[in-house]
């Protein structure tokens, strides 16, 4: 359903020096609007887009109107929950959204030598290649393109039009493409944003057993080729990892971290939103990774040996005694 600029303005008690009879038909990130879309601008490292995009409108802070080109700004005094609200009426558009528009279900680019065992949802539009094998009970969304010699567990999910390459395995239960976890909050209510991307898998890649893979909010998230990721692993939306990572059970990785290539991370790590790690660095089991770690081939601990309870509290006292005599 497209709105006039006015409507959208007046549902989100902004302004805008627009034509009040611009219509807008769908909410996309700045780098894939088309005209006729509705943008938005929520970071400052993202104000050079509003020169080129090719949106119709943007949602912009007042501070960043004037950098507007060709879109008409709509002022708003919260990007984030402008875009929230503006999703109930724009409809978000993604891989997702194109694989839903079309109206006839179409199997024909499923393989004839694929296995898919009986009771496997297949939605529309959906590719699966040559030799793949798919367990019962899996759900194969719209748009889901699964390649070669793949072997798909399970009740496996696979959402959000994720894309899955040659020779990827992934264990029962997992889920890829799921909801990003991305909400912000209105007054005391969370409202969740729009996913605009996807997952995309690499060639070669092993997914253990109940291990959760978000699509991207913005852009996709992406595990490269030769990547190994073990049982109960969570990876957040619009990660990047680099090829032939291992990742041990039980790591959780925030949204929008990046891992590069050849890293081992052991096993319960916790790796905190917008983290980097340059390539071959180590990360031993039960560390917490607040911070970015620039330097290759390096190897990080944090996690603290079990020892008695009262050995460790004593030790905890002297740090902390210590810690307030330096202040």
């Amino acid at each position: 359903m497209a709105l006039r600029l006015e409507q959208v303005v007046r549902r989100l008690r902004a302004e805008s020096p627009g034509p009040v009879e611009l219509s807008l038909s769908g909410l996309a990130p700045p780098g894939s609007a088309r005209a006729g879309d509705l943008s938005f601008v929520p970071h400052q490292r993202l104000r050079n887009v509003l020169a080129t995009t090719s949106a119709s409108a943007v949602l912009v802070e007042r501070r960043f109107a004037e950098c507007c080109r060709i879109a008409v700004p709509i002022i708003v005094t919260d990007v984030l929950v402008a875009c929230a609200q503006a999703s109930r009426w724009l409809p978000p558009r993604s891989r997702l959204s194109d694989a839903r528009t079309r109206h006839v279900q179409d199997h024909e680019a499923v393989d004839r030598s694929a296995v898919v065992a009986s009771g496997v949802s297949i939605g529309r539009a959906v590719t699966i290649g040559a030799h793949t094998r798919i367990a019962a009970g899996c759900v194969i969304d719209d748009g889901a393109r699964i390649g070669s010699f793949c072997d798909i567990g399970a009740n496996v999910a696979i959402l959000g039009a994720a894309t899955l390459g040659n020779r990827v395995r992934i264990g029962a239960n997992s889920t890829i493409g799921g909801d990003a976890f991305t909400y912000v909050r209105s007054g005391e209510r969370w409202l969740k944003l729009p996913d605009f991307g996807s997952v995309e898998i690499g060639d070669d890649v092993d997914i253990g057993s109940s291990t959760t893979i978000d699509r991207g909010a913005i852009g996709h998230t992406t595990v490269r080729g030769g990547t190994k990721i073990d049982n109960h692993v969570h990876l957040g939306h619009g990660c990047m990892v680099g090829e032939h990572v291992a990742i041990a059970a039980h790591t959780a990785v925030a949204g929008e971290a990046t891992i590069g290539q050849g890293c081992l991370i052991g096993g319960g790590v916790r790796i905190n939103e917008g983290v980097v790690i340059a390539e071959h660095v180590r990360i031993t089991a039960t560390s917490m990774v607040t911070k970015s770690l620039p330097e290759a081939g390096v190897s990080y601990s944090s996690g603290w040996p079990v020892e008695r309870s009262a050995t460790w509290w004593r030790r905890v006292g002297r740090l902390t005694a210590k810690a307030r005599r330096t202040v």
